[in-house]
Order: C-alpha cells, then structure tokens, then sequence
C-alpha cells in the first residue's frame, strides 16, 4: 500500500498509564472495521493504514462486530490473527463462530461468484462450493474489489499470483461442509 497525500495514519500515543504503557486513541482503521465501512475500510488502507496498529487491532473489531467482508479483507492482506484478547477469546475462534453464523450471507455472494468471478477465474457454476471453496472466491472478489478501488491495473498475471491464496487461505477451518448445492 501506497501512503499517499501525506495523509498521517499510525498516531502517536496519548498518553502512558502509571505503569509505563503506551494509550493510543483508537486506530482509524478498527474504528471503521467496527462499524462496518468497507469504504472507508479500503480507503485507509489505500493511504497505508497500519492493519496491525492499536491495542485492538482493526481484524478483531471486525470479528466481533461480524463484519465479514472486512475480515476476509484484513484477513488476505496479512492482518495479525493470532493476538488473543484480554478476556481470553481467540480471534480465530470468533471467526469461526461468526462463519457459521453468516450462511445467509454467504448464499448471497453465489450469484455474485458465478456473474463476476467465473468470468475471471473459471467458475464452474454446476460444482457445488463448500466453505473452503467459498472463501477462496469470495476472497478473490474482495481483493479484485480491493485493486480496483486502488486504481491498480488488472493482468492475467495479477490474477494468476491470487491462486497463493487458494494453498493458504484459512487453514484453521477445516470443515468441508457443502452449503450450496
């Protein structure tokens, strides 16, 4: 990511508690992975947000907050997704709790996948996707979204070098559970 416009994302602390830690105001990046803004979620990160930055990272706001698109977004991009939180709930727990939770959104995106990607990558609409294959497509769409937002030209090479995700896109999930047919 290009910072671009001098635009100042990672903020300097605010303070430090009694104990020496740095207080940081919340990242601008989580606050929109929050609350949802994909816009402004990729807006940021078009200007070079840090993905990492702040005590609450922008990928576990999104997780908790069950913004999906975000979090696979996050996710592809390199977000941290092994931080555990203060209470002791595991990201990738609450990723997956909230994937099973989001079917309906899920079935949503088969049309798209089939009207968008199969265009680009091969689709096959008459072989049934369980959620490994999901998510890789539905990870190429939010990454083609992404590079589109960004202005960044579209080649076949730059499609080809997605196929890296497909052998490491979400390995803890490990269910394969066919939900379209």
């Amino acid at each position: 990511m290009l910072a671009q416009d001098n635009i100042q994302i990672n903020i300097e602390p605010v303070t430090t508690s009694s104990s020496g830690i740095p207080i940081y105001h919340y990242s601008p990046l989580a606050t929109a992975a929050s609350v949802g803004s994909v816009e402004i979620v990729e807006a940021l990160l078009s200007k070079g947000a840090d993905i990492n930055f702040g005590s609450t990272p922008s990928f576990i706001t999104a997780i908790k907050n069950g913004h999906l698109k975000i979090c696979y977004l996050l996710k592809a991009l390199g977000a941290n997704t092994q931080i555990n939180l203060p209470n002791g709930e595991k990201p990738l727990e609450l990723y997956k709790d909230y994937l099973y939770k989001f079917y309906d959104e899920l079935y949503e995106f088969k049309q798209t996948i089939q009207d968008r990607a199969g265009a680009y990558y091969g689709y096959d609409k008459n072989k049934p996707l369980n959620i490994k294959d999901l998510e890789i497509w539905y990870t190429k769409l939010v990454i083609w979204d992404f590079k589109a937002f960004s202005r960044k030209a579209h080649t076949m090479k730059e499609i080809e070098e997605l196929s890296e995700y497909e052998q490491n896109l979400f390995p803890e999930i490990t269910d394969s559970v066919n939900i379209i047919g």
